[in-house]
């Protein structure tokens, strides 16, 4: 697979690659009632590991003035998330009032307005949205609450972990073991947090940041442990990637929509995800390596995950509703593979050009700006308004 000029060979993670393309297929299966994945939606989960760690291992690298640091960080995650995202929901919205009912399209104008603002979960926990056991017709643009959790947790946690890592920096001995403490306390409050609500209130409980932190966080805590435990540099550690990849198979076969879900057994999945992670970093040889020309579709499907998980879900749930009666197989699986495709569209013509774009790179301020447009172009052509700016 060729790599970009910004991206070294050091700092490619094939195996992370891998694990994204697997939790994406996962979901997309689940989603298309494909493949037998009663549990498919832990592909979620497993994403949530992964961010925690990739974005935390990110943050360890931006040394610098407070200010910098999180302009940086902020200008990042603006040209990765925002210019797909943006042709996702205006896309949608399109489709939604074209294809489905005046009535409906409405509806998905609210939503679209929250997800556009990252708060889509919020506003599916208010209604009630059961994502597991729905009986309504859920929204074509509820695959947003996923992103909407991640970046709920990312206003907060580069300020603590900066924070964390100052403090810590002025005892020398201490290193980042702060960092480590605090981290581990707030992923158990949450998932306690968790599981109390999970009885108490479903809905808050699947699509809250509060009851989804400890799945972030605990990728977060595995890019700090590991540079503070040389002890973690064993050989012998990378059977672990064979281990979690069987944990994460195990739970997707398994599980179903009638599992309590999230609650503790969502830390299994999760605990597979780190696995994975640990056993490529620090093994060697990393048996996972030897599988590598096998998993080179899942290591392209993780090049395109962001896009084809945006995608997926209106391309499903739009034909589904206008359809107003089940898919056979085959739609299913057409409808999947022509997601595939508008979602390699959109990673080379969109969501690359605008992340490795160098202009923007250097410009964080005009990328925070470009980012704040993009946020009220999905709201105003959600609600129709265009063309009164044009």
């Amino acid at each position: 697979m060729r790599r970009r000029a910004t991206e070294t060979t050091a700092s490619y993670r094939y195996d992370i690659q891998i694990l994204r393309g697997l939790s994406v297929l996962m979901v997309v299966l689940y989603h298309a009632h494909l493949g037998g994945l009663s549990g498919g939606f832990i592909g979620v989960d497993v994403f949530f590991a992964i961010s925690g760690y990739v974005i935390t291992n990110s943050l360890t690298k931006s040394p610098g003035p407070f200010f910098a640091y999180l302009t940086s960080f902020y200008a990042r995650r603006v040209r990765r998330l925002l210019p797909v995202a943006t042709i996702v929901i205006v896309a949608t919205v399109f489709f939604v009032y074209h294809y489905l009912t005046y009535y409906t399209g409405q509806g998905e104008v609210t939503s679209a307005i929250w997800v556009a603002l990252f708060a889509g979960n919020v506003h599916f926990a208010a209604v009630g949205t059961q994502y597991l056991t729905a009986t309504d017709p859920p929204s074509t643009l509820q695959q947003f609450w996923s992103l909407a959790v991640e970046e709920q947790f990312y206003l907060a946690w580069p300020v603590i972990f900066y924070g964390l890592r100052s403090l810590s920096r002025r005892f020398s001995h201490t290193r980042d073991w702060l960092s480590i403490i605090v981290l581990a306390l707030l992923c158990v409050t949450s998932l306690l947090w968790c599981h109390l609500q999970v009885g108490q209130n479903p809905s808050w409980a699947f699509f809250s940041p509060l009851t989804r932190f400890w799945e972030i966080g605990v990728g977060a805590l595995l890019a700090v442990v590991e540079k503070q435990l040389t002890i973690l540099r064993r050989p012998s550690l990378g059977w672990l990637s064979v281990l979690g990849y069987a944990v994460i198979a195990y739970y997707a076969f398994t599980i179903d929509a009638n599992t309590t879900w999230p609650d503790f057994v969502t830390a299994l999945p999760v605990l597979g995800a780190v696995l994975v992670i640990l056993g490529a970093s620090y093994g060697q040889p990393d048996p996972a390596a030897r599988l590598r020309t096998l998993g080179r579709p899942l290591e392209w499907m993780g090049e395109i995950s962001y896009s084809w998980y945006l995608v997926h879900w209106p391309v499903t749930m739009i034909a589904t509703l206008y359809s107003f009666s089940p898919l056979p197989a085959h739609s299913r699986v057409e409808l999947a593979l022509a997601s595939v495709a508008i979602a390699a569209l959109l990673h080379y013509l969109v969501e690359n050009p605008f992340r490795y774009n160098s202009f923007l790179a250097q410009r964080k301020g005009l990328t925070l700006s470009l980012g704040a447009v993009f946020i009220l172009l999905s709201v105003l052509c959600s609600l129709g308004r265009l063309h009164n700016i044009l």
